[in-house]
């Protein structure tokens, strides 16, 4: 069945504090703020002072209202669309063949951002294998498709179908977790996102 359009456009993610020491200490600093707030709200409850928990509470919203703040990025219809396209070595071979074709003038030929174009370009291109595992695919999947505003990066809708940005989106999805996979250590990173091996098929003759 096809997924519900995300409506708004904000979403609250991590990404930002995961990208930013000043963000991740602020939205931490916020948390341990509505911590204190909620400890001094139960404090004017238990002691029947109305004005100490009513500031209390007040400081509460201020906090979760600032951690929002910190944490809203922007969304789009499809921010939350699960890929109606398989991640099988399939579909990475097909999205392999279109990236040739249509991404790597720009972003080179192992999503680097180092094609033979970008340095013709106002803005160098995104280093695709570094960045694109730390999206989600509906995300990738809005960009192909209708480009990213303010950037060199166009809309590649209607020149492609959705199915085929679709594959598209599976290989980069692949790219950057192969690159992923070159930095992992023998011990447990849980910051990292998860690298999923994708499905394959064979033939016995």
């Amino acid at each position: 069945h096809q997924s519900p359009a995300w409506p708004f456009d904000y979403t609250l993610s991590w990404q930002a504090a995961q990208q930013s020491f000043a963000v991740g200490a602020a939205v931490v600093v916020a948390g341990i703020g509505a911590c204190v707030a909620a400890v001094v709200t139960i404090g004017g409850a238990l002691r029947n002072r109305p004005r100490l928990g009513i500031a209390g509470l007040g400081a509460i919203l201020a906090s979760a209202a600032a951690a929002t703040w910190l944490l809203a990025v922007p969304a789009y219809p499809t921010t939350y669309a699960a890929a109606p396209v398989s991640y099988t070595t399939d579909s990475i071979v097909r999205g392999a063949s279109l990236y040739a074709q249509n991404c790597s003038a720009c972003h080179g030929p192992h999503g680097r951002g180092d094609g033979p174009a970008a340095l013709t370009l106002p803005i160098m291109p995104t280093d695709l294998a570094a960045h694109a595992s730390g999206h989600r695919v509906g995300e990738l999947f809005w960009w192909i498709a209708h480009g990213i505003p303010g950037t060199p990066m166009p809309g590649f809708t209607p020149r492609l179908s959705d199915a085929e940005i679709w594959d598209l989106v599976q290989f980069l999805r692949a790219q950057s977790d192969a690159e992923a996979a070159t930095d992992l250590g023998n011990h447990v990173q849980p910051w990292r996102f998860a690298i999923v091996a994708p499905d394959f098929t064979f033939e016995l003759a």
